[in-house]
C-alpha cells in the first residue's frame, strides 16, 4: 500500500476535478483545509454549492468546557468497491475561491 497526499485549492467558484489529469486510486480521503473562508462541497461534475457532500473546516469546537481546543472534523473516505479503481479526476469539489481540501490516496 502506498499513500500519497496531494492539495487541492480553488481558484474559482464553479465545480473542480481535485486533480486536472488521471490519478487511478483504491480509496482516498478529503479534508477540508483549517483556513477555509465556508463550506465545500464533494461530488461529481455535477456538483453545486449545497448539493454535494458538505465539508466542514476542521476548527469546530465540540465541548464547551474546553474553549478553543479545535475537533479534527472526520475526513471523508471514498473507496473502490468490486475490483474497480477510483480517478480524482472525476471527484468534484465547489465552494469559496482559495478555499482548499487535503487529499490522502492509496495508488490503485
Amino acid at each position: 500500500m502506498s499513500l500519497i497526499s496531494i492539495e487541492k485549492v480553488l481558484v474559482g467558484a464553479t465545480a473542480e476535478p481535485i486533480s486536472a489529469t488521471s490519478i487511478k486510486c483504491a480509496q482516498v480521503y478529503i479534508q477540508a483545509k483549517r483556513g477555509n473562508a465556508g463550506v465545500l462541497d464533494v461530488g461529481s461534475s455535477a456538483v453545486t454549492a449545497g448539493k454535494g457532500m458538505e465539508l466542514i473546516k476542521p476548527v469546530v469546537t465540540l465541548f464547551k468546557d474546553l474553549p478553543g481546543h479545535p475537533v479534527a472534523q472526520i475526513p471523508l473516505p471514498i473507496r473502490a468497491t468490486g475490483g474497480n479503481a477510483l480517478d480524482l479526476n472525476h471527484i468534484y469539489i465547489i465552494g469559496t475561491p482559495n478555499d482548499g481540501v487535503n487529499v490522502l490516496y492509496e495508488i490503485y
